[in-house]
């Protein structure tokens, strides 16, 4: 008998419970389109913020994988599996095919979890789980994921953060990062408890004459951008996408928004409004009638020296 896989959904249900539920097919140009809705006690319920799996039965056991938070991912994984399924039906062993007992190849794991992460968290969030992950699977000596061992994440992971000179709390940040991914995939060797711990220091506070110091030191552009990070408060991120028009009330507000053609989000995925002081509100607008880039942080090196 041929074996076959298919899709489940596996969202929350009307009653708060988490289950794997028979997705819905429609139709598009006479091609099946694979929607967000699940089938429920008879019933098509909307299944927003679940995830797809792929599932298929090996040696009588039911096997799982995870195939994103997308349709497409679930299509394309879906496809996969099936190709992977037919090859152990004919007798060929592929590279990357399942072993007999379902695991989960690691560098696989991986590639799927970044490409989730990719499309639904910042970039530098993704940059910093890609180094993580890429690092770990250099160290690691597994080739599946239930093959990790503690000791490969303390030891051998840990161990090679610390032997690289890196800061307690930059091991932190790390060992957290390999965390995240590991729970993504039921992985509960270790927990957060068990990373490295650090002493947590005080803030220095810049002075006056710090500030002094730098602003004697930049251009006229350069001084008037630290003048906007300084009296607006602003994150790098909020800067670097912050426009132009961006700047409402005859420039005395800063908005701080979503950038979809950029792909920025605000923290917290909150817009909020900041209050610039009326001297630095007045140089901004000089400086925007000379700008000839719709950011802010492109300000020109041509500034008329009088504002200063």
């Amino acid at each position: 008998m041929k074996r076959t896989a298919w899709i489940i959904r596996i969202a929350k249900t009307p009653e708060g419970k988490w289950r794997a539920l028979k997705p819905v097919w429609s139709k598009r140009f006479s091609k099946p389109l694979l929607t967000q809705r699940a089938l429920h006690k008879g019933a098509e319920i909307e299944a927003p913020g679940g995830h797809w799996e792929i599932e298929w039965y090996q040696n009588g056991k039911r096997q799982r994988r995870r195939a994103g938070p997308h349709p497409a991912d679930a299509v394309k994984a879906l496809a996969k599996q099936k190709l992977r399924l037919q090859a152990m039906d004919a007798g060929i062993v592929l590279a990357d095919a399942e072993p007999a007992d379902g695991k989960r190849p690691l560098r696989q794991a991986v590639e799927e979890f970044l490409a989730e992460k990719k499309r639904t968290n910042a970039h530098k969030t993704w940059i910093a789980l890609k180094q993580v992950l890429e690092l770990f699977q250099r160290i690691c000596p597994r080739r599946y994921l239930e093959d990790i061992k503690r000791a490969d994440v303390m030891d051998k992971f840990v161990g090679a953060l610390q032997e690289a000179g890196l800061s307690d709390r930059t091991v932190y940040h790390r060992f957290a990062c390999l965390i995240t991914f590991l729970k993504a995939h039921d992985v509960r060797i270790v927990t957060l408890k068990d990373a490295p711990r650090y002493v947590q220091q005080d803030i220095r506070v810049y002075q006056q004459s710090d500030l002094d110091a730098l602003f004697a030191a930049c251009t006229p552009d350069e001084r008037l951008l630290f003048k906007f990070f300084l009296y607006t408060g602003a994150r790098d991120g909020e800067v670097s996408h912050a426009e132009w028009d961006d700047l409402v009330q005859d420039g005395q507000i800063f908005l701080i928004r979503e950038k979809r053609q950029w792909g920025f989000k605000p923290k917290g995925r909150k817009e909020r409004r900041v209050r610039i002081p009326d001297f630095l509100a007045s140089e901004l607008l000089v400086a925007r009638k000379t700008s000839t880039s719709s950011l802010i942080s492109r300000i020109p090196t041509e500034i008329p020296t009088a504002i200063y």
